[in-house]
């Protein structure tokens, strides 16, 4: 049964004296969604009551202008193909200003954009610490006097000491 077939039961068993729970109870429904298309209908000669409406809004005054997108992907286009390029937002907005577009469109306006055109290249972050199997020096004994020796000093002094302690000398 559609959501408009729903909506004209629950009315005309509402108009038959039925309580609003039983008949929610009986289409699944709250007491409250059958009170209100109860409501809905009362005066009304026609069955458009009970149609669906679309809640999208009717314009969208700050969508980006067809022309503006075309731009912007056209700028997109011309930096990849060139190899020495960057082509990031920030590129076709350069790009763009360079063409002559004014206002310049927000970074995040051409991003939404590229991806919407499909230009995008998702970023691709490693997926976590890899070790290598190697702690701190290749030879585990001037690891070890590294680590024992070392004192807060300058920068300086610790590759001094950890010189000496390498060569035998006395540090300095």
């Amino acid at each position: 049964m559609s959501e408009e077939d729903l909506r004209k039961e629950a009315v005309r068993r509402r108009r038959c004296g039925e309580s609003a729970e039983e008949i929610a109870a009986a289409l699944g429904r709250t007491d409250r969604w059958v009170r209100k298309w109860a409501r809905a209908e009362e005066g009304r000669g026609s069955e458009a009551w009970a149609k669906g409406r679309s809640r999208a809004p009717h314009r969208s005054p700050t969508r980006t202008p067809q022309e503006l997108r075309r731009l912007i992907v056209d700028a997109r286009l011309r930096l990849e193909s060139n190899p020495c390029a960057q082509y990031g937002a920030l590129a076709v907005a350069w790009e763009l200003r360079c063409v002559g577009v004014d206002p310049i469109p927000n970074r995040w306006t051409i991003e939404r954009e590229i991806a919407r055109a499909g230009l995008a290249i998702p970023r691709r972050r490693p997926s976590g610490y890899v070790p290598k199997g190697v702690l701190g020096h290749r030879n585990p004994v001037i690891t070890q006097l590294f680590y024992q020796h070392a004192v807060p000093c300058l920068e300086e002094d610790a590759i001094a000491r950890f010189a000496a302690l390498v060569d035998g000398s006395k540090a300095a």
